[in-house]
């Protein structure tokens, strides 16, 4: 999961890195038309992909969870 891909091959539901943000972003797409971006966990803000250039935070990101609850729950399992 560390390699850099585009946010549009990352799956819905996954917790993504961007080199260039200090945040945490969960992939999302619509289901009727499949339009795609991210939603930027703390304040909640919905982005597009141009969105993201837009703000100067790039295409390219790491997949740092496959889904919410091992963001706030893996450390605890061990």
């Amino acid at each position: 999961m560390n390699k850099i891909i585009h946010v549009s091959a990352a799956l819905d539901g996954e917790i993504l890195e961007f080199p260039n943000s200090a945040c945490y972003f969960m992939k999302v797409s619509n289901p009727y038309t499949g339009v795609g971006g991210v939603i930027e966990l703390v304040e909640g803000a919905y982005y597009t992909y141009a969105d993201l250039e837009k703000r100067g935070v790039g295409q390219y990101c790491k997949v740092l969870y496959k889904n919410l609850d091992a963001l706030y729950w893996e450390d605890e399992e061990d």
